[in-house]
């Protein structure tokens, strides 16, 4: 009899340990942080603290084989947009083109190039959610700014680390 009793003890002593050592649910909350986008704010290049929204704007991101991997499908006067960085790369490239209002024809529109570098590393969130990215821009950049981004400067990032959405991370001039 105090064999038994002790062999029950022991497999219930078992039994608790892996049930309170494993985690209890493997399922990734909704409001768990994934990763960021960049947020850009559009400002009036004469009067640099009024916010001017981009008439038409549509976005085209880019590869270096100019395949598009990212388009925005709303072509509303905004003035600001969250934009998703590459992860396997350091670099993005967006086409920012403002009046664009036909669908089929990239080349409508004025179109500026925004390029944006940066660096990564991966948060470790939990094990049910895993990683997610968390960028440091170095620099943000329009080769082409004689369009319709313009000022001096004509780009200016205001947060370096893009960690979340609440703020914008760059202003852009025009």
């Amino acid at each position: 009899m105090n064999n038994r009793f002790f062999v029950f003890l022991f497999c219930l002593a078992v039994i608790c340990f892996f049930s309170y050592s494993c985690e209890k649910d493997d399922i990734c909350a909704s409001g768990t942080p994934d990763t960021p986008q960049l947020i850009i704010r559009f400002f009036d290049s004469t009067d640099i603290e009024t916010l001017k929204p981009v008439p038409s704007l549509r976005i085209v991101a880019v590869r270096e084989d100019t395949s598009v991997f990212f388009e925005n499908e709303d072509r509303t006067d905004r003035d600001s947009i969250a934009l998703p960085l590459r992860t396997q790369q350091l670099t993005t490239r967006y086409l920012l083109i403002n009046n664009s209002e036909d669908e089929d024809n990239i080349e409508q529109g004025q179109i500026d190039t925004l390029d944006i570098t940066y660096t990564k590393s991966d948060q470790f969130i939990s094990r049910a959610c895993g990683f997610r990215a968390v960028f440091e821009l170095t620099e943000v950049s329009s080769p082409d700014t004689e369009k319709w981004i313009a000022g001096n400067p004509a780009i200016e990032i205001v947060n370096t680390t893009v960690e979340n959405e609440n703020a914008a991370h760059v202003k852009i001039f025009h």
